[in-house]
């Protein structure tokens, strides 16, 4: 009779290992399912300000190199939160106005600011001198992707199916998947996008 109650005790006792998975890993599980289902927990809908990507469209494989020639791939996508924009390498006000929005952006994250990335993803690479005097003085950490006409036939389609070409300096919201999952137009105003961006770094676990 003794020996049934302390088998029963046993298999009463949670074991520490599946409390700790349940405890820290549910709200990765959770953001595992949306993306990977397409629903957007984290927004009901018409409440994000950006136009949600549903569902989800997961970001290929490409190769290309950044400003500095080190070679770039799909890998750079994973782990953070990245703001990717898509223009030409003649910094002009609408480039001007879109790089110094979406810096602040990720400043006013505070702390939350290490888990979001920028990335601009050239269209042709005649400025390449000027963009490195731009990010040396002005925007360091904005991580400048060379135009390869290869990444261009890849990537376009994902961004945007419907047309092959993409305006000047629209904005994608990449999550720490590497998953498309937001759009902005051009010109969109950094209060909200910022808004979006706080609320996704407040519920979802994901990016480092």
């Amino acid at each position: 009779m003794t020996e049934e109650i302390e088998i029963k005790k046993k298999k009463r006792r949670l074991n520490p290992l599946t409390v700790m998975v349940v405890l820290f890993g549910f709200p990765y599980i959770i953001s595992w399912y949306m993306f990977y289902s397409g629903d957007s927990l984290f927004f009901k809908e018409g409440k994000s300000q950006g136009v949600l990507v549903s569902p989800v469209r997961e970001i290929p494989e490409f190769e290309t190199v950044d400003i500095a020639g080190n070679k770039v791939s799909r890998q750079l996508l994973q782990g953070k939160w990245s703001f990717l924009v898509v223009g030409p390498s003649k910094c002009d006000e609408l480039c001007n106005e879109t790089i110094v929005m979406l810096r602040q952006v990720r400043r006013a994250q505070a702390v939350g600011r290490k888990r979001v990335q920028r990335l601009w993803l050239l269209t042709e690479n005649t400025h390449k001198a000027e963009l490195n005097i731009l990010i040396e003085d002005e925007h360091q950490g904005l991580n400048i992707l060379m135009h390869s006409p290869q990444a261009s036939q890849i990537l376009y389609p994902v961004l945007n199916p419907e047309n092959s070409t993409i305006e000047d300096f629209s904005i994608f919201l990449i999550d720490p998947l590497g998953n498309l999952m937001m759009y902005y137009e051009p010109r969109t105003e950094g209060k909200k996008v910022l808004k979006d961006l706080k609320h996704l770094l407040k519920y979802s676990e994901l990016g480092e």
